[in-house]
């Protein structure tokens, strides 16, 4: 379930557009009880969305995959010759 304060720009979520994910670009409170989202589309398009809470919850943050893992001991690759 997504609550309005998980909305940040740069996150993708799926079920603003039907069948296509969509990345926040911004978020503007209106009090505490509503937010203005604005997002960009797939195909470079933007759009807004007034959102209360019983709307963003249905709504679905996606997490892209990590390519890369950057948690090695620094110190050890000073090592490597």
């Amino acid at each position: 379930m997504t609550r309005l304060e998980d909305l940040k720009p740069g996150l993708q979520l799926q079920g603003i557009v039907p069948q296509q994910l969509v990345t926040i670009v911004d978020v503007k409170w209106y009090g505490t009880a509503a937010v203005e989202l604005t997002y960009k589309r797939a195909d470079c398009q933007t759009g807004n969305q007034l959102l209360y809470p019983e709307e963003a919850a249905p709504l679905v943050i996606v997490v892209a995959e990590q390519r890369w893992d950057y948690s090695a001991d620094g110190n050890r690759l000073s090592t490597l010759k």
